[in-house]
């Protein structure tokens, strides 16, 4: 019963079923490159995040690094410029008219700081000290408050001795109240109750221990200016 119809009907079947493993076909690979290409983006991504992750888990261990060493540096510097502090005196030096370090341990002095301090200083201590000018004219200097007087700070207690003013250039020589400074204990006399500098007080103790006709020599010659106040500490030391 093949006829020309069935021929036809049965190429048009066989055609379709064709056709349709094709379509399955790839259909199918259709959907495995679909599946490859999802999969190779995802492990692309999933590569990029791991090497994101890495690099940021080497920047922050880097970062630590860095912090942790300038942490240990600045320590280091807070603890070396301690240490100077401690060891070392910051003092005016009344010749030059400038400030040396000196090591209190060792007693070595510079005239520069020590180099752990970098731009920081050690601070000078604040007391007043009695300099001279060209002149010889005696004035206070503060090294800490770099504070100038030319009258005694009233939180000192001064010398109550009584010297010669030879810096007036006057004839004759005027005398006054010693600019310097009040020693300590020892300087304090027991009969008048009054504290001397080092130098009035063994002028002092020295015109104690003379006899008295050679005070009153020494009262005439200055009462007729033979010589001076220096010339007479020559005179009882000779």
């Amino acid at each position: 019963m093949e006829t020309k119809e069935a021929k036809v009907i049965a190429r048009e079947e066989v055609l379709h079923m064709i056709g349709e493993e094709e379509r399955a076909r790839l259909h199918d690979q259709m959907n495995k490159a679909f599946a490859k290409r999802e999969h190779d983006k995802v492990m692309m991504r999933t590569k990029v995040d791991t090497a994101k992750r890495e690099a940021q888990a080497r920047a922050t261990v880097y970062a630590v690094s860095v912090v942790s060493a300038a942490c240990r540096r600045w320590l280091a510097r807070k603890e070396m410029q301690r240490l100077c502090l401690e060891r070392y005196e910051k003092k005016y030096d009344e010749e030059y008219h400038t400030f040396y370090y000196k090591n209190r341990q060792t007693g070595e002095v510079s005239w520069t700081k020590p180099k752990a301090m970098s731009v920081f200083d050690i601070p000078a201590k604040d007391e007043w000290i009695v300099l001279r000018d060209l002149h010889n004219f005696p004035y206070y200097f503060n090294a800490s408050k770099f504070e100038i007087r030319w009258i005694p700070p009233l939180n000192v207690e001064v010398c109550g001795g009584t010297v010669e003013h030879s810096w007036w250039r006057e004839h004759p020589i005027r005398t006054g109240p010693c600019p310097n400074f009040a020693g300590g204990a020892c300087c304090l006399n027991e009969e008048d109750g009054i504290r001397y500098c080092q130098e009035c007080f063994d002028r002092l103790k020295l015109n104690d221990k003379l006899p008295d006709y050679f005070k009153s020599w020494m009262l005439h010659c200055k009462s007729i200016n033979v010589y001076t106040l220096e010339q007479e500490v020559m005179v009882r030391v000779g």
